[in-house]
């Protein structure tokens, strides 16, 4: 791993700089579904909770203006903050829940 690669403020991180990619976790790997927030821009949604467990961005250094060496775990968990909920909108469009009750017809 990338001496970038780290686990800091419950996030653990993955910087890859040779391909300016960041991927982001939080806890263990699970079944999750990449919802596309902004072009390159993916958060992992957990499929069976529901719950963001992670980002991957694509030129993430290009992209956000950064320096390499300062893409790191508090940097993740500010993006998962900007793109949770944008992302768990559009999880919830695709998966809609059904009515916990419903009137007698």
């Amino acid at each position: 791993m990338h001496p970038a690669s780290q686990r800091s403020v419950g996030i653990r991180c993955d910087y890859q700089p040779d391909v300016d990619l960041l991927f982001a976790w939080v806890g263990d790997p699970q079944p999750a579904e990449n919802i596309e927030v902004e072009p390159g821009i993916y958060v992992r949604v957990a499929s069976s909770t529901g719950q963001v467990i992670g980002i991957e961005v694509l030129d993430c250094a290009e992209r956000f203006g950064h320096e390499p060496d300062r893409i790191d775990a508090a940097f993740a968990k500010a993006l998962l903050a900007r793109f949770t909920a944008p992302a768990l909108q559009r999880f919830r469009e695709a998966h809609p829940q059904p009515p916990l009750f419903s009137s007698p017809r």
